[in-house]
């Protein structure tokens, strides 16, 4: 078999746009549907099941991801793609149609955007960045 019989010439689903987005996406994240090792319990900067969404909607990868080792990836990838959201599984893998940006943001556990990463208030909590003590204590709550 030679070279070029050997390469991908395309997908394998024929809605699937974003071939070499993926690729791109595999390349820096590496393989859609990659698990990270969960042994001795949860790590708490893994984010289990997450899929990646470009701003215009279309998934580029999707599989579980340490955001501390990925930061840097991740960066890479939206300097060639654009902004990128991580949707938990529950909420990005069924869509039957591309969700608008707008709803992307507003559901994003994470967002990727120019040099800055910015977590969700839950994973933020999670990694230790604020403490819910601090949070309700800022909108006024007891504490």
């Amino acid at each position: 078999m030679n070279a070029s019989a050997q390469s991908p010439q395309a997908s394998f689903w024929p809605d699937e746009e974003m071939f070499g987005m993926s690729f791109t996406a595999e390349s820096l994240l590496g393989e859609k549907g990659r698990k990270l090792p969960n042994s001795g319990g949860m790590k708490k900067s893994g984010i289990f099941k997450v899929n990646v969404f470009d701003s215009e909607g279309k998934m580029a990868w999707f599989g579980d991801v340490d955001i501390e080792k990925a930061g840097k990836a991740l960066l890479t990838l939206s300097e060639k793609l654009g902004p990128l959201y991580l949707i938990d599984e529950i909420d990005g893998r069924f869509l039957t149609k591309r969700p608008s940006p707008h709803f992307l943001r507003h559901i994003a556990t994470v967002l990727i955007e120019g040099s800055r990463i910015l977590y969700s208030r839950e994973l933020a909590e999670r990694l230790g960045l604020i403490r819910k003590e601090d949070r309700v204590r800022s909108c006024g709550g007891r504490g």
